[in-house]
């Protein structure tokens, strides 16, 4: 079964959304949906904000409707911690005096920022250590799981660890995400083991051999 969902109209002060369920290309059930903007109390409809009718025209357009950013933890520690106690915290239960450690202050952070400039997604790359640095703290939002920001970030880290030199970079992965990051090039290292009461395995990408590759 798929869900699809897609913004026909915008109005002045109302937004009309068409939804469907597919069996493969066979639609079953389709519905119509009209919201309205409208004050709570005083029941006055009200303008559809101009930077949500942005939102859904641009992601109508198929563009971009995040923006990255990178700094160190004083600059992004507002928006990524947030967003890290939610996930792993609130969500995974990993105990709150463990989620924090004085690794952030050393590393590069990483956080991606929706249309209306909410963090939807961070991660964080730690300095190098004889030719190599750990990756960490990954978190995505867990409505918008499955739409390529973890990629995105990942991608982008790997990137500024090529470019100051590493060569290799290591995670200890959840074992529900081996296969997310065996997609991006990384080997499980070694057995599985529990890290905040989850099973985990450390895993292992080789920049020097992913370069060589690409040559």
């Amino acid at each position: 079964m798929d869900i699809g969902l897609k913004c026909t109209k915008v109005g002045n002060s109302s937004l009309v959304i068409l939804g469907g369920i597919f069996r493969g290309h066979e639609p079953l059930v389709s519905a119509e949906l009209i919201y309205v903007f409208a004050d709570p109390v005083s029941k006055i409809s009200q303008t559809v904000p101009g930077s949500f009718r942005q939102v859904l025209e641009d992601f109508e357009a198929q563009l971009p409707v995040t923006q990255m950013v990178m700094g160190n933890w004083a600059e992004l520690k507002s928006e990524a911690l947030p967003l890290r106690l939610e996930v792993f915290v609130q969500e995974q239960g990993v105990p709150l005096e463990m989620e924090q450690d004085e690794d952030d202050g050393k590393s590069q952070h990483i956080v991606l920022r929706n249309a209306l400039g909410m963090a939807v997604a961070t991660a964080r790359l730690l300095p190098t250590v004889q030719g190599e640095s750990r990756l960490g703290r990954m978190a995505v939002d867990r409505q918008l799981r499955g739409h390529d920001l973890g990629s995105n970030m990942l991608s982008a880290l790997i990137k500024v660890a090529q470019n100051r030199g590493d060569q290799r970079i290591r995670i200890h992965a959840q074992e529900s995400a081996l296969a997310f990051y065996a997609k991006h090039g990384f080997k499980p290292v070694g057995e599985c083991f529990l890290e905040a009461g989850m099973a985990h395995i450390e895993m292992c990408l080789d920049l020097e051999l992913m370069s060589a590759q690409n040559i």
